[in-house]
C-alpha cells in the first residue's frame, strides 16, 4: 500500500504534534511540587487574624515544616543531619523533659549542634 504525499505529510504533522504535546505535558507535571510548595507558604485571613495554611509540600514529596514537639522518629529523619538514632534521642528528650520552647532548645539533645540547627532552621517549628 502506497501512501500519497498528502497522507504522508498528515502522518508527519500528527507525529510532531504528539511529540510536542507529550513534552509539554511532562514539563507541566514537573511544576506541580513547586505549586504545592508555594501554596504551603501562603496564609489565609480568618476572622481578621492570619493563620498558616496546612503545609501540603510534605504531601507532594517536598520538604515541609517539622514540628519538633509533635513529630515522630520518621518525620524527624527528614531533617538534614538527623538519622534514626538522633531522631529517637529527640523524641526521648521531649518525653523526659517536656516540649521544646524554641527551635534553639533542640540543641539540648546530645548530638544536635549549631550546624544541625542552622541547616534546618527554616524547616523546624515548635
Amino acid at each position: 500500500m502506497k501512501l500519497s504525499r498528502s497522507e504522508l505529510w498528515a502522518i508527519v504533522i500528527t507525529a510532531v504534534f504528539l511529540i510536542f504535546t507529550g513534552i509539554w505535558h511532562a514539563s507541566a507535571r514537573r511544576s506541580v511540587p513547586e505549586f504545592h510548595a508555594a501554596a504551603a507558604r501562603t496564609t489565609e485571613v480568618i476572622s481578621g487574624t492570619e493563620a498558616p495554611v496546612r503545609d501540603i509540600s510534605a504531601d507532594a514529596g517536598g520538604a515541609g515544616a517539622v514540628n519538633i514537639n509533635t513529630a515522630g522518629v520518621e518525620e524527624l529523619q527528614t531533617l538534614a543531619g538527623i538519622g534514626a538514632v538522633l531522631a529517637r534521642r529527640i523524641v526521648e528528650d521531649r518525653e523526659a523533659n517536656g516540649p521544646f520552647q524554641s527551635p534553639e532548645a533542640l540543641t539540648r539533645v546530645s548530638g544536635v549542634g549549631q550546624k544541625t540547627l542552622e541547616a534546618n532552621r527554616d524547616r523546624i517549628t515548635t
